[in-house]
């Protein structure tokens, strides 16, 4: 949630970091959904995976030409359709399983294997950093 309040309180002087929070300022992605998640409450293991990881693949997948934009689009409105505590990697693949053909699905689930990331991890890395070089501070 932090890349979305960062851009909501940029006016104010709130600095944000990362691919997300560049997202979420350009007006390209505006809601809470993009990054809510769910996760076990005793063990804090993500049970979900956030839209904005799945979508940004998705479209890294597009712009490299795994897959058509249309596709792309498709698989990211049927994720965004779906409650958010049921967005897995299993549900994108499932989608994508019906959605595409078999060469462009195992070509999609190749990309996501090997060159798919995690932007909201990605994203505190960076933080993080900031925060150790006195670029930003809480």
């Amino acid at each position: 949630m932090g890349a979305l309040r960062a851009a909501e309180l940029s006016d104010l002087g709130m600095i944000g970091i990362g691919r997300i929070y560049e997202e979420y300022a350009s007006g390209r992605v505006n809601g809470d959904d993009e990054v809510v998640l769910a996760y076990d409450p005793f063990s804090l293991r993500p049970l979900s995976e956030p839209l904005i990881n799945l979508r940004l693949n998705l479209e890294a997948a597009a712009e490299r030409g795994v897959i058509d934009g249309a596709a792309a689009e498709r698989l990211i409105s049927a994720l965004k359709r779906t409650f958010y505590p049921k967005r897995t990697w299993d549900s994108l693949y499932q989608f994508a399983k019906q959605e595409l053909k078999k060469n462009d699905f195992e070509a999609l689930s190749n990309f996501l294997k090997n060159e798919g990331m995690d932007y909201k991890q990605n994203d505190a890395i960076l933080l993080l950093k900031a925060v150790k070089e006195g670029r930003v501070f809480f």
